[in-house]
């Protein structure tokens, strides 16, 4: 019985696949006209092809080069407007990537965030994002902390959904993510979250998933980000999220957690690079660990700073520290060391491994890690050894042929 209800759910989604279709936007069409079929026919604003996809899901909309800032449509249920709404399985991706096509937001008319806002992107019902620059997204402030209407400035992502190959930057929000908000579960992949505000709760990225739908962070760089209050510079983790092979770096609060707050849980940090982030007056500059169960593996947690002691890591919540690189070396741990990383240059941002850091062939192998590269692109096990190194970049000697997974 279990292999024939699994045949019919296959049956059901190859028919659903089969009749999936494609949707085209392009900012400069001249015959905008529905169902957006092609690209002479192609829908200018981004959302009215979303509309049309929506009936089926499993279509994508394929948007062309420009700077998408018109239109806008409500979050479903709540008073803030989104430039892009989507609340089915579509995929929405651009055709040439973030350096290319833009989707800007605006602020209230008082040049803030508040009444008259407008955020990047709403995704929801399990919608994807492939290939934009999310940017000028704000959030409303007159709530209780509702995460729909006021997180997640460049995009909230509040069922399942994912965002692949994304920039979100310069984007506002009072709270849970100025920059990006995986709000019940998701994925993040490859994405660059840099110069995002919030007023509490993490600067560039707030994740909280549950149980069965974690809220996972993969290959991404969140840096540069700032929180004003607490929780946060960078990142604020929450229950059953997770990052893997991040480098978050140079985020600052003022107060608790300048890289990452990390509450409730479980909560796992897995080959992720957590240097320069600072806050303030507070401890925890690095990471602030409160009320949680968090697993660190192959991290970096090195240069982050405060005015007062512990740093880099600071908390009294249960942590398990396994080959981390931190100073003070964590005890008890397994593989744990407390020598100077040495970054080829920390002082200009680079902090990728010299030949004789400690951190080169220190780490451990994790089952994630098969087929997956480094934030340079670089494969994360060594083809001959299966060794992987410490930190969210592999050392590469100079003169290497280098192949990507």
């Amino acid at each position: 019985m279990q292999r024939l209800c699994a045949l019919i759910v296959g049956l059901m989604v190859a028919i659903q696949m089969a009749g999936a279709a494609t949707n085209y936007v392009d900012r400069y069409g001249t015959n905008p006209t529905p169902d957006y079929t092609n690209w002479a026919t192609a829908a200018t604003s981004i959302q009215d092809a979303v509309n049309v996809a929506m009936a089926t899901p499993g279509n994508t909309v394929l948007v062309s080069n420009g700077v998408y800032d018109t239109g806008w449509t409500k979050t479903p249920g709540y008073t803030l407007t989104n430039r892009v709404c989507v609340t089915n399985a579509i995929i929405l991706r651009s055709v040439n990537g973030p350096n290319y096509t833009f989707i800007k937001g605006q602020p209230s008319p008082n040049g803030l965030m508040g009444t008259g806002a407008v955020r990047c992107v709403y995704l929801a019902g399990g919608a994807s994002l492939i290939g934009f620059t999310l940017t000028n997204g704000y959030t409303m402030t007159n709530g209780t902390y509702q995460p729909e209407h006021e997180s997640g400035g460049g995009v909230l992502v509040a069922t399942r959904g994912s965002v692949s190959n994304c920039v979100m930057v310069g984007n506002y929000a009072r709270c849970y993510g100025g920059g990006v908000s995986l709000y019940n579960g998701g994925t993040m992949n490859n994405c660059i979250i840099s110069n995002n505000y919030v007023g509490s709760y993490g600067g560039g990225v707030r994740l909280i998933g549950g149980a069965g739908s974690p809220a996972i962070m993969n290959n991404c760089m969140v840096v540069g980000n700032y929180c004003e209050g607490s929780f946060g510079g960078g990142v604020q983790m929450d229950s059953y999220s997770e990052a893997n092979n991040c480098l978050i770096a140079g985020n600052t609060n003022s107060n608790q957690g300048g890289g990452a707050f990390l509450w409730h849980g479980p909560i796992s940090l897995n080959s992720c690079t957590i240097v320069g982030n600072d806050s303030g007056s507070s401890a925890g500059g690095g990471l602030q660990f409160y009320l949680t169960s968090a697993t660190l593996t192959n991290c970096i947690v090195w240069g982050n700073t405060t005015t007062l002691a512990s740093s880099n890591y600071n908390g009294a919540a249960t942590q398990d520290f396994s080959y981390v690189c931190s100073g003070p070396i964590k005890t008890p741990g397994t593989g744990n060391t407390g020598s100077d990383p040495q970054f080829v240059g920390q002082a200009t941002g680079n902090y990728r491994l010299t030949a004789n850091s400690p951190c080169v062939n220190a780490g451990t192998y994790q089952s994630w890690m098969t087929g997956a590269a480094d934030v340079d692109g670089h494969r994360r096990l060594d083809r001959f050894s299966g060794i992987v190194d410490i930190g969210c970049y592999e050392y590469v000697p100079k003169g290497t042929l280098v192949t990507v997974p």
